[in-house]
């Protein structure tokens, strides 16, 4: 299947990444805690001492960060514990908020680098309700302070006068039409980032006491978490603190119309969360983007927006959900930069100190047009390849992209239906916007027709479905059969094509590389009777339950991780069938707890099968089940079912973690006498109060006459082998436990993918561990496990040397 040797290749391709992962921010100096970092700011005392003011768990630490490679804590200010801390100074005072009460921090810094004092200040209203705790705080040029989110004023901003008492401020207003996760003021303007309603606002506060509102836009997630505007208040950078979320830009110059003009991740398809955004010079935008790091992109040209720097604070942590980096602090006088860390799986909270390689981005910009009409091509896809970075064509065919690092680069332009171009050594250039039109050549045309008939009786199939993928293309058709057995599709690129057909009731059928031209014969295509289910194509299953997600889905699956690196979600179909779909629990990528089955069961139930016909009929399968996280012992299951139509009998009881395609199979007889209304059913469940992730995938489904080896079940009873590391770059380790089973014979097979036997070892033990592939080049190897001539369990590995 390509998707294997794809993988390979993008697995290859990430390992030899991996080292140029940070460029152009340079690591100085470093500082762990033993808990969670919140928010960063910094402050320069008059000697021009720069420090880092860290929100921790424990309350506020100043570090002296003048020595960039020694940074050394001078002073931690304790306050209520609480993982949310965000500072901000004014004068020679800094302010810290929490969320769960003790007043607003305050922290007289006059007398550093000797001393620092402290004192809280809380706020009650003219009712007598209490504000003492918020979520953010802003301080402005005229000494204002905005508390956001907290207990007074509905959630909103509440407004104070620092320049008449910097300890102890009157209050002056609130605006509290919407709750305020974070805001930034300048001037009279209140940028108010309202994540629950997924807007940003724009409000005038020139009378705090009645803040009247000018605009909104919804940002791109809905759940706007920070925003920053440009010092002439033309456009606006928003964030959103989801899972797969981007800096976003605007044009704002018109708030009664504002514009969206770009989108960017710093590492997409990764699904990380971006934070913060902090602007610097209106040029360049420092991100905290969570378990990516800090980023850096060239916002110069808004509506092009380019990553220029990064720097993974955790590199362990990847992907969605919280970790890594919350705060970036670009201000210092030196021009390095701070950034405080989560607590998580992997590390300490954490101080880290970086000196910036400040280079402009080097854009690239085109329209891209047909060659044969010189009409605009809209959705075309630009890659500057060796690098993450591409763009879709828009409506008029203007496409607009760029890179972080200058240098020569081959720029791939692709449209289905269009001959795909290379254009090479492109030559990019640091603070230049290269124009680079491109035509492409529309692709040929043709008509296909056929039938599907019984291989046997020739009885044309009504209802059968066919699926075309082409190879060079990329474009896929599906079809099917009219109730004569026939079918025709017009128009059809004339390329190679894998074709794809099956019935329910017959087993599916390839016809790989199959050239289609305004020549071709009417296909021919014969089933033969039987069930076999590789989901490649739609045989009609029906998914029910009560699951709120993760429900039963059919798709080529998306692979997912968790932060302890178990792969959850695969992102491989079992090796040894048609195509690359399969059922699976969920598909939606990102994090492993993103789309996998939460709060219910969800069911996968067969069409009906008669096994009349067979003389000791055995179902057989492929199942994929990954259970972990959340509290206590993972509990949750795979249940597989086999009904009659009137009496439903449990087979199987899937609930060890395996992570791995494991095949099963099951004597029919041993749990119902077949009959011609026969159905399997799947059903996972996430049990209630467990917090589990749940993720399970089915494939290869089918009826086969004859006996059950019962090796598959006695594996299930005890889980018999494992490998790791996945990918591994030397050697990989199997162990096995085989428990009290008996055997004359067994071996550990590695295959290659062409199914050429590379090794085998021979297993004398019931339990113990055995090293292999030490000698194999890079590239994906199926692993088997045998006992006594049968399959006790296979796996898919990858070496991959970095």
């Amino acid at each position: 299947m390509r998707k294997i040797l794809q993988s390979i290749l993008v697995l290859l391709i990430i390992v030899k990444a991996s080292s140029a992962q940070n460029f152009n921010l340079e690591l100085r100096g470093e500082i762990s805690y033993p808990y969670s970092c919140a928010s960063i700011w910094g402050y320069v005392d008059d000697d021009g001492t720069e420090y880092a003011l860290v929100g921790t768990y424990a309350g506020v630490s100043i570090v002296d960060v003048s020595d960039p490679d020694n940074p050394q804590i001078k002073f931690d200010v304790p306050h209520t514990p609480n993982l949310w801390r965000e500072i901000k100074t004014y004068g020679h005072y800094a302010y810290a908020t929490n969320e769960v009460g003790g007043g607003l921090l305050v922290i007289d810094l006059s007398n550093l680098p000797l001393s620092v004092s402290h004192s809280t200040f809380s706020f009650t209203d003219a009712s007598g309700a209490l504000q003492q705790d918020g979520h953010t705080l802003w301080i402005d040029e005229n000494g204002k302070l905005y508390i956001f989110g907290g207990a007074y004023g509905n959630g909103g901003a509440t407004i104070f006068d620092l320049t008449v008492n910097p300890l102890n401020p009157p209050y002056l207003g609130k605006y509290e039409q919407h709750y305020i996760h974070d805001g930034f003021v300048r001037g009279d303007t209140l940028w108010a980032s309202e994540i629950n309603d997924g807007k940003l606002e724009i409000v005038n506060v020139s009378n705090p006491l009645s803040p009247v509102p000018l605009g909104s836009v919804s940002t791109p997630n809905n759940f706007t978490h920070n925003s920053w505007p440009t010092h002439d208040n033309h456009y606006a950078f928003t964030t959103d603190e989801v899972d797969n979320s981007y800096l976003t830009s605007y044009d704002v110059s018109d708030l009664g119309n504002i514009t969206e003009l770009d989108r960017v991740q710093s590492n997409p398809g990764s699904g990380t969360i971006i934070h913060n955004v902090h602007l610097l010079n209106d040029q360049f935008a420092w991100v905290a983007y969570y378990k990516d790091g800090v980023t850096l992109f060239d916002v110069s040209h808004p509506d092009n927006m380019i990553q220029v720097g990064a720097y993974d604070t955790d590199p362990q942590e990847s992907g969605g959900d919280y970790g890594g980096t919350w705060g970036v602090y670009p201000y210092l006088p030196s021009g390095n930069v701070i950034a405080s860390d989560l607590y998580t799986f992997n590390t300490n909270g954490k101080l880290t100190v970086l000196t910036p390689n400040y280079i402009s981005a080097s854009w690239l910009q085109g329209n891209v047009t047909d060659a044969l009409t010189s009409g605009s091509i809209n959705n075309g896809l630009v890659e500057i390849l060796t690098t993450s970075q591409n763009d879709q064509t828009d409506l008029s065919g203007v496409y607009k992209t760029g890179i972080g690092i200058p240098g020569s680069y081959t720029v791939r332009f692709s449209k289905v239906g269009y001959v795909t171009k290379e254009i090479q050594n492109v030559s990019l250039a640091s603070g230049v916007t290269t124009q680079l039109d491109v035509q492409l050549f529309p692709l040929a045309s043709t008509s296909v027709t056929g039938t599907v008939s019984d291989s046997i009786t020739n009885e044309l199939l009504a209802d059968a479905h066919i699926y075309l993928r082409g190879i060079n293309v990329g474009e896929s058709y599906e079809i099917t059969t009219d109730v004569n057995g026939a079918f025709s599709l017009s128009p059809i690129y004339i390329d190679d094509y894998d074709i794809y057909t099956g019935k329910w009731g017959y087993h599916e059928f390839a016809s790989p590389n199959t050239e289609l031209n305004l020549t071709s014969a009417p296909l021919d295509l014969k089933l033969s009777k039987g069930y076999y289910d590789d989901f490649i194509v739609n045989n009609n299953w029906v998914v029910t339950g009560t699951a709120t997600t993760g429900k039963w889905e059919r798709g080529e699956p998306v692979g997912t991780i968790n932060t302890d690196n178990v792969v959850y979600n695969p992102d491989l179909d079992v090796t040894n069938d048609f195509g690359d779909y399969c059922f699976v629990t969920g598909n939606g990528g990102g994090s492993a707890g993103f789309d996998d089955v939460d709060s219910g069961k969800t069911t996968l139930t067969s069409p009906v099968m008669d096994l009349t016909t067979y003389e000791h009929p055995v179902v057989s399968f492929y199942s994929w089940f990954a259970n972990g996280g959340g509290s206590g012992t993972p509990n949750d299951t795979l249940i597989v079912s086999i009904t009659d139509g009137t009496t439903t009998v449990k087979m199987g009881n899937i609930k060890f973690p395996t992570s791995q395609w494991i095949y099963h199979e099951y004597q029919v007889a041993n749990y119902l006498t077949p009959n011609s209304t026969m159905k399997i059913i799947f059903s996972s469940s996430d049990l209630a109060s467990s917090g589990h992730l749940v993720e399970a995938a089915i494939d290869k489904f089918q009826v086969q006459d004859g006996f059950a080896t019962g090796i598959e079940d006695q594996q299930l009873a005890f889980n018999c082998c494992s490998a790791s590391p996945n990918p591994f770059s030397s050697i990989s380790t199997i162990r096995f436990d085989f428990g009290t089973t008996s055997f004359n014979d067994a071996t550990l097979n590695v295959y290659s993918m062409m199914g050429q036997l590379m090794e085998q070892h021979e297993i004398h033990s019931l339990s113990g561990t055995m090293s292999w592939g030490a000698d194999l080049a890079d590239g994906m190897y199926v692993i088997k496990v045998m006992i006594d001539g049968q399959t006790a369990s296979i796996m898919k590995m990858v070496k991959a040397r970095q």
